[in-house]
């Protein structure tokens, strides 16, 4: 009998102590500033007691301070029903922000900045989150894609607010680079083009960005990204090479971080493209294509 309550105290002592890792330290400073983190240092790690009950996550808390590349430990939010994101300069390898694992998330708001590239995602997926009922994504003009598609029936009763600001992105020195039209991905792409069934009961509000739908979205630009474009070196101080496949792109545009076009190549019989005039810093690279645009980062040094 002993033997079996020092097992029970032993697996009692495991279940609270069971930890998520945080591998990025700007998310971890955020959870420690909402007194989430409750050992209150950065060590990559959290106690899962003190995330697992969190319904409400808002990482808009000082907003701008935060340069989170990594939301590793999100995941085991098991509870999470409410997430905010603002300007936070969200970015990661694969360009994408998945929450499938958050199946209770009721609502997400993320705010980009329009004018400037805060928040580098071009995908989101929501496909496993039947309790999904409002997602807006304003400002992000990055954001190419949100996949809803459950395989079976679509969420009902669903807003999306997915609008951006070309005001800030157009004029002598500005252009709007979201050209490619944003794809919803849905379960039944015929249903939901008519808005028939569930999706009749979608409110969507998509100013200034084209929006269709599709079960595939074949033509997403993360796809291009990885596998159809290379460029190199990156960091660079003076050239960048351009490796292409099976891709015919019409001009190549230099935007800055605060989105102004600030160097156009329209001949690209070259394969390399001088920027050794540009200021040091990060750029993003738009190669315009007949079948959307491809959008690359590179370091200027």
């Amino acid at each position: 009998m002993k033997n079996v309550f020092y097992v029970l105290l032993l697996l009692n002592f495991l279940g609270y102590s069971q930890i998520t890792s945080i591998p990025d330290s700007e998310f971890e400073q955020a959870l420690i500033d909402l007194n989430i983190d409750s050992d209150g240092i950065i060590n990559g790690q959290v106690l899962t007691s003190d995330i697992d009950n969190v319904e409400d996550l808002n990482l808009a808390l000082n907003s701008g301070s935060y340069s989170i590349n990594d939301l590793t430990g999100l995941q085991d939010f098991a509870q999470l029903k409410n997430l905010r994101i603002d300007n936070l300069y969200l970015s990661n390898n694969d360009l994408s922000l998945d929450l499938t694992a958050n199946t209770l998330l009721e609502s997400l708001i993320m705010i980009g900045g329009d004018d400037a590239f805060t928040h580098d995602i071009e995908k989101i997926d929501l496909s496993e989150n039947p309790n999904i009922n409002l997602i807006q994504t304003t400002g992000i003009w990055t954001l190419k894609q949100l996949n809803l598609k459950t395989g079976a029936t679509d969420v009902s009763n669903l807003n999306i607010d997915i609008s951006v600001n070309p005001n800030n992105l157009q004029g002598d020195s500005h252009e709007n680079l979201n050209d490619s039209q944003f794809c919803i991905k849905v379960s039944d792409e015929d249903a939901a083009t008519n808005r028939t069934g569930v999706y009749n009961t979608w409110t969507i509000t998509a100013n200034n960005n084209p929006y269709y739908f599709s079960e595939t979205c074949v033509l997403n630009i993360e796809q291009f990204n990885q596998e159809l474009v290379n460029i190199y070196p990156n960091p660079t101080s003076e050239f960048i090479n351009i490796e292409v496949n099976n891709i015919k792109f019409d001009a190549i545009k230099i935007f800055n971080l605060q989105g102004q076009l600030v160097k156009v190549f329209n001949n690209l019989d070259k394969e390399t493209i001088d920027v050794s005039d540009l200021k040091n810093g990060l750029y993003f690279m738009a190669l315009k294509s007949d079948q959307g645009d491809v959008i690359k980062k590179f370091i200027k040094q």
